[in-house]
Order: structure tokens, then C-alpha cells, then sequence
């Protein structure tokens, strides 16, 4: 479970003076934070099963630009509900890398 804790908290906050832990400290049953957790974690998932590597998915959906997206990074698309979006991407990276 540890391990887990750390990918969560690098997914939420990437310094430990954080906004966001806080606010996920006092609420965290808030359907807006379950539901941005659970679409983050599928995209973090996907990515991590294209790469094999938890920190460089996590890397990835922090930071790399995705020039189909107009260079906004997986993160910026999970937070504006684009999660499916990143989802078929991320399949359609894996389709070639396969086919």
C-alpha cells in the first residue's frame, strides 16, 4: 500500500506543499476529486502498460505535450474530461507499436 500512497501523491501534488493534498486531505469523498483520481489513474494505467514503467507513465502524463492535442499534456486533457480522448490515443499508440 505505500507504494501506491507515493503514486498518489506525485499524481496529486508534486511538491509536498500542496493545495491539492490538503483539499484531498479535508474532502476526500468529494465526487469531483474520486472522479478526477479515477480518470487519472486509468490514463496512468494505460500508460504504464505501454511502457512497463510506473514512473515513466506517471512522467508522461505529467509532462510530455501531445501534438494531437494542441501540446497539452494527458494531465490537462484528464482535468478537462477528456479522459477517453487520451484513453483511444494511448490505444492507438499501442496499436502500432503491435501492428
Amino acid at each position: 500500500m505505500p507504494r501506491y500512497r507515493t503514486v498518489l501523491s506525485s499524481l496529486v501534488c508534486p511538491s509536498s506543499n500542496c493545495t491539492a493534498l490538503r483539499t484531498i486531505s479535508r474532502a476526500p469523498t468529494s465526487q469531483g476529486i474520486q472522479r478526477f483520481l479515477r480518470e487519472a489513474l486509468k490514463v496512468i494505467k494505460a500508460g504504464c502498460d505501454l511502457s512497463g514503467d510506473v514512473n515513466r507513465a506517471l512522467f508522461c502524463y505529467r509532462n510530455e505535450p501531445l501534438s494531437a492535442f494542441g501540446y497539452k499534456t494527458a494531465e490537462q486533457l484528464v482535468s478537462e474530461g477528456r479522459t477517453e480522448d487520451v484513453l483511444r490515443y494511448v490505444g492507438s499508440l499501442e496499436a502500432g507499436a503491435a501492428g
